[in-house]
């Protein structure tokens, strides 16, 4: 089975948006992702992130709708007994 790679987060300081860093970024992280035989490489944003969205598809990813994801605070949620 190949590897999928899940990016959460790429954050560009604000003075350095607008110079192609965040393009630089994701191209590097293609090329890792393809130099290590993997299936794909996934990213997430917040849904009211329209810059991000914006750049992730006009770099030619896709949106994929398939599936609603939920979380569970592990780390803040007591345990039932």
């Amino acid at each position: 089975m190949k590897a999928m790679w899940y990016l959460n987060d790429l954050f560009v300081l604000p003075n350095a948006r607008g110079k192609g860093v965040a393009s630089g970024l994701q191209k590097y992280i293609e090329d890792f992702a393809r130099n290590n035989a993997s299936f794909s490489l996934k990213l997430a944003t917040a849904v009211n992130n329209e810059a991000a969205k914006a750049l992730y598809e006009k770099n030619g990813y896709y949106k994929v709708t398939a599936f609603d994801h939920y979380v569970l605070r592990t780390d803040t949620v007591t345990q039932s007994n």
